[in-house]
């Protein structure tokens, strides 16, 4: 009979069995949110996404959130992850589970919601181009601005942080250099110049002593 068959010794990939057995689902939500390591909280509920009309009994049955989208929004973002077993997982890009995140805000836990959001906007790959178009195409824009925009007022003030500590070693630097030229002018015209007249009115005075000495 067709099926995934697995020795008694061997770990069951169970996301990947249950996308097998229904090849339509995307995983989403706290699911997609640990695929993609914006949470390394692992889900509890295993949350996929079909398109509207498709019959979701079966799926209820096993236990599964479920989250539906009319087409368009259904295929919008669909990428392929690995899964922590090396199978290929059909789930949402990041910038279409952070979309969904802050559409169903009630069903995501609120650390995860904060520490995912966090993750997402402090990472260098992160898309805010492709999150935005999405978000307009969710009605969702005003709500993920406001994210966007906390984004760049922190990037801001820790720029203006950076700015600050280099004007500041800059200005310690040329107090210090002052410092260190002011210092030396005082070894030379307090200590180096009358050392060197000592010196010299001794050396006049051995020498006319030494004149006298001979006479």
């Amino acid at each position: 009979a067709q099926g995934i068959y697995a020795s008694d010794e061997t770990w069951i990939d169970e996301l990947y069995v249950i996308q097998k057995s229904n090849p339509i689902l995307i995983f989403d939500m706290d699911t997609a949110l640990y695929l993609h390591g914006l949470t390394d909280r692992e889900y509890s509920k295993i949350h996929v996404s079909v398109p509207k009309g498709y019959n979701t009994f079966r799926l209820k049955e096993k236990g599964l959130i479920i989250h539906t989208y009319d087409e368009k929004l259904y295929q919008m973002g669909i990428c392929d992850v690995e899964s922590n077993y090396g199978n290929l997982l059909k789930t949402y890009d990041k910038e279409r589970v952070i979309c969904n995140m802050v559409a169903g805000r009630g069903e995501v836990e609120i650390q995860v919601y904060q520490s995912a959001m966090k993750e997402y906007m402090t990472s260098s790959e992160k898309k805010l181009n492709v999150l935005l178009t999405y978000a307009e195409k969710m009605g969702l824009r005003d709500e993920i601005m406001k994210y966007v925009e906390v984004m760049i007022w922190s990037e801001l003030q820790s720029n203006w942080k950076i700015r600050d500590y280099v004007k500041f070693v800059e200005v310690s630097h040329t107090f210090l250099f002052v410092i260190i030229i002011f210092t030396l002018v005082f070894i030379i015209f307090k200590i180096f110049i009358p050392l060197m007249k000592y010196l010299k009115s001794a050396f006049l005075n051995a020498n006319e002593s030494n004149k006298n000495l001979i006479k």
